[in-house]
């Protein structure tokens, strides 16, 4: 997104033109890797057109989940490459194992179960039947292979973090997310977390919970494919149980709708692989091409009919807008315009347009062209940010005098943040004297703005 916005300028526009250019490079690689498992032409577009319309959905905002669910299809694509009658070669597995490595950089959370996952997928192939005649790589440096491209890879893009931030800061990070992020909203699998409904409303939100039923009947259907002696298709079913059953796997830290949608594009090029099974149980191979055709039509009608439908319900959900720095954007309500044109005209006041945000609401750095002080964009406090996170915070706060923050989200009980912002900040109004949760410090740096109670955003004593 940054190479985006520096290409393009920074705006809603670029954002959404970045954001589609990504998911149509997602579903490419749906239908690619689906054909490269032989699936049909039209079963494996139908595929790609249903990624579009019922996960993108889920959650059509720009976020890193998206780009990561890009290197997530590309390992699969890669492993597909290497078909039943030819043994992964030691370019297949590097080449993997450099694209799980970027998905460890972009998404470590789950690009590290992802890079098990392609490990343990390695071991499996050895255990089935071996392809006559075509020599394999020993286990050793099939695995010293994959580990070494994988690490290489993600530690050359992670390495500019790393020397920002330091190793005990990403390892402090990493153990937070995985073991905290869930405390945050516990829910179950699939599950619709709070305020998301209008997310759940546009797509089939329990449909994600049941991906996994896909996996049990391609294993019930690798163990007849052994017995009967059949190879390529063990192969096949090998490779997609056991990477799907890891992308999965990877959102156990919190495994809502949403996050199942961020994997779900293994399991959309699983399900066309099943429907054409399905099909030819009925043993009517002169009728597969005119029902796969008819299926993909009426994917394609019903997909253009459901994505508008979705629009239309969010223009009128979001029905106010305003003008802001990143582009003329909606909101729910009136409240969130007048946040957003108060915190406007307090950033105007600033010559540093100094503002954090606490604990989650990132999204007005780019509205109000704010500057974060901190390096903290999103805070959960306890669960996945420690004290010495918080501490952090607070020193910054007291040391630079930070003129305006603002409180967004729900906050954890006796947060030292909350009781800070109590003490030295007092709560703004907008020009009809209405309160909005953005907080003034009671005592400015000289130089700074102080003519702000009136909500016209002018410096007292100007005309």
């Amino acid at each position: 997104m940054a190479g985006a916005w520096a290409l393009f300028g920074v705006s809603v526009e670029t954002t959404a033109l970045a954001m589609a250019v990504l998911q149509g490079v997602i579903a490419i690689s749906i239908y690619a890797t689906a054909r490269r498992l032989r699936v049909d032409t039209w079963l494996s577009a139908s595929a790609a057109l249903l990624h579009l319309s019922l996960a993108w959905p889920a959650w059509p905002m720009a976020s890193g989940h998206w780009f990561g669910e890009l290197f997530l299809m590309l390992v699969l694509y890669v492993l597909a490459r290497s078909t039943s009658d030819r043994p992964r070669s030691l370019s297949n597995l590097a080449m993997a194992g450099a694209c799980a490595g970027m998905y460890i950089a972009v998404q470590y959370q789950k690009g590290i179960p992802v890079a098990v996952g392609l490990l343990a997928l390695t071991v499996i192939e050895r255990w089935l039947p071996s392809i006559p005649g075509r020599p394999r790589l020993p286990l050793p440096w099939a695995l010293g292979i994959i580990a070494a491209s994988s690490t290489a890879v993600s530690f050359v893009l992670v390495a500019p973090h790393l020397a920002r931030a330091g190793l005990d800061q990403l390892i402090d990070q990493f153990v937070g997310t995985v073991s905290g992020y869930g405390e945050i909203n516990q829910i179950g699998w699939g599950g619709v977390p709070q305020g998301v409904k209008i997310l759940a409303e546009s797509t089939v939100a329990g449909a994600f919970a049941y991906m996994p039923v896909l996996v049990v009947l391609g294993v019930v259907r690798a163990v007849s494919a052994h017995r009967r002696g059949d190879l390529s298709e063990l192969r096949k079913l090998a490779l997609l149980c056991v990477y799907s059953s890891f992308a999965a796997l990877a959102t156990g830290y919190r495994a809502d709708f949403i996050h199942l949608a961020f994997i779900s594009a293994p399991f959309f090029v699983f399900a066309a692989e099943t429907a054409q099974w399905l099909w030819r149980l009925a043993r009517r191979p002169q009728m597969e091409r005119i029902v796969t055709i008819v299926l993909f039509v009426a994917v394609l009608v019903g997909s253009i009919d459901h994505l508008a439908r979705v629009a239309d319900r969010r223009q009128e959900r979001f029905a106010y807008s305003t003008m802001t720095p990143f582009g003329r954007v909606s909101f729910w309500s009136r409240r969130e315009v007048a946040l957003i044109r108060r915190t406007l005209a307090a950033m105007d006041e600033l010559s540093t347009r100094e503002l954090f945000c606490y604990p989650a609401c990132a999204s007005i750095y780019l509205l109000a062209d704010a500057e974060n002080p901190t390096p903290y964009d999103l805070v959960f406090y306890p669960s996945v940010h420690s004290r010495e996170h918080v501490d952090d915070i607070l020193q910054t706060l007291d040391r630079r005098e930070i003129d305006y923050v603002m409180v967004q989200g729900i906050p954890a009980k006796r947060d030292p943040v909350i009781r800070y912002i109590e003490q030295h900040y007092a709560r703004v109004r907008t020009k009809d004297g209405r309160t909005v949760p953005l907080y003034r410090r009671k005592s400015q740096r000289t130089g700074k703005a102080t003519g702000l109670e009136n909500g016209h955003g002018k410096r007292s004593g100007a005309p």
